[in-house]
């Protein structure tokens, strides 16, 4: 029955149109005239098509009521939701984008971390066979930290590639039996040979009471040993690193182990 100023140059309604006669809501907004005003309480809000310019709107509805709460009418206030529309629209694209840019990460990772691998497993390969031959002492030592330098770089592949599996939520843990101490003996061979290239001490106290057999995944406790103890190593510049292993509780079917490093270096905060 009545439009403000607004209303009208929005809706294109001529001004002569109003003073002529009571227009329909179902002729300006893609809704049922019954339905609209068929609602609990005494205000609602909802969003519809403006047949007249094809703008999505927000239309708020309240009633009016005399002192017999009686309805004698209805106020609608208007908003144009088309900028809105294109901000949520920019931002589904962005959205999609990144999904696409952190699929296209995530491929590539995993790509250049299995072309990477099978050449670093050709030569951590053929070093194990020249170890097994008559070789030299000084050569063995040569041949020994080339294994060892290809099991770290191995490591950090096989870190690159849980960080793809991470990112797209396909992480998996591959558990089974393994024996706790040479894994252990060779987390300290690794990091031994780093601490002594800088001079450093490398210490390393297992429980005796620590079991011989576990069950869990054996590449992830090895990875996480190598890099705690790795940056002992690398920001340790003087004195020694200890890595000591206690067992705190064990029973029949489970152990619970505590892993203590320490070093002579900037060391780590409480937070972290």
């Amino acid at each position: 029955q009545l439009a403000n100023d607004a209303a009208t140059s929005f809706l294109d309604l001529p001004p002569a149109l109003l003073s002529q006669q009571t227009i329909s809501i179902s002729q300006l907004f893609q809704v049922e005239q019954l339905s609209v005003f068929a609602f609990p309480g005494n205000s609602t809000s909802l969003d519809s098509l403006s047949l007249r310019n094809n703008i999505y709107c927000n239309l708020a509805i309240s009633r009016i009521t005399d002192r017999y709460r009686d309805v004698i009418g209805y106020v609608i206030v208007i908003t144009d939701l088309s900028e809105r529309l294109k901000t949520m629209q920019k931002l589904e694209e962005a959205k999609l984008a990144a999904e696409a840019a952190n699929r296209s990460k995530s491929s590539f990772l995993a790509n250049m971390s299995h072309e990477i691998r099978t050449p670093m497993n050709a030569i951590l390969g053929f070093s194990e066979l020249l170890l097994k031959m008559d070789i030299g002492p000084k050569v063995r030592e040569y041949v020994a930290d080339i294994r060892i330098s290809c099991q770290n770089l191995l490591a950090v592949i096989n870190d690159i590639l849980d960080l793809s599996k991470l990112d797209s939520g396909k992480m998996e843990l591959n558990c089974g039996n393994f024996y706790f101490r040479p894994l252990l003996q060779d987390a300290f061979h690794i990091i031994d040979i780093q601490a002594r290239k800088k001079g450093l001490q490398f210490l390393m106290e297992i429980d005796p009471e620590a079991p011989q057999e576990l069950y869990g995944d054996k590449t992830r406790l090895r990875s996480i040993l190598i890099n705690i103890l790795g940056n002992a190593v690398k920001y340790t510049p003087s004195g020694h690193i200890s890595f000591r292993v206690k067992v705190l509780e064990k029973t029949e079917s489970s152990a619970k182990i505590q892993y203590t490093i320490s070093d002579t270096g900037i060391g780590l905060t409480e937070e972290a």
